[in-house]
């Protein structure tokens, strides 16, 4: 009496960075088989990797980078499931761009630096960035750190008005 073996079928795991790039390779898997997921996550700009679906229009995982993953009795694409970031943009705020900043979409809860290029307007000394359009002190100064919250967000500037120190020389003999 011999015991005979017959290999279950191959079958392939592609992925598919959906929009994105960078996804893992395809691999063979055995027929009722449990892998680990690749760990590798794909990028796209102005996204977050949520994980990985069977279906290219799903909006929430159903596999994460290192989850294990049984193959059925088919071929499987797994596709990359996004989410757009939020963004941020600059509101000059009565002021006006020499060079505009463009507005990002960084991930919530991420730390940008605020941009050093500032906007200007005549009267007026910039004092930093509000997230309220009639502040009128600055939360955020140019440069500085800012966390990402996981909304869009605007920034607005704030101004202060310029003030002036006005000197006069006169002749002797004269009144102003």
């Amino acid at each position: 009496l011999y015991a005979a073996w017959q290999e279950k079928p191959l079958h392939s795991l592609f992925y598919d960075a959906n929009g994105g790039a960078g996804a893992p390779p395809t691999i063979q898997v055995h027929e009722e088989e449990t892998v680990a997921l690749s760990d590798a996550v794909p990028s796209r700009k102005d996204y977050t990797f949520l994980g990985w679906a069977t279906g290219a229009d799903s909006d929430a995982a159903q596999y994460y980078p290192g989850a294990a993953f049984t193959m059925g009795s088919t071929v499987v694409t797994l596709y990359a499931v996004w989410e757009h970031n939020p963004s941020l943009s600059y509101d000059a705020n009565g002021g006006a761009w020499a060079t505009p900043v463009a507005d990002t979409c960084p991930a919530a809860w991420e730390t940008v630096v605020l941009p050093v290029s500032v906007p200007g307007r005549a009267g007026y000394v910039f004092e930093g960035w509000s997230e309220e359009p009639d502040a009128v002190s600055a939360t955020y100064r140019a440069g500085e750190d800012f966390t990402m919250p996981d909304t869009d967000t605007v920034l607005y500037a704030v101004w202060e008005p310029a003030q002036y120190t006005i000197t006069s020389a006169v002749a002797e003999g004269y009144e102003i």
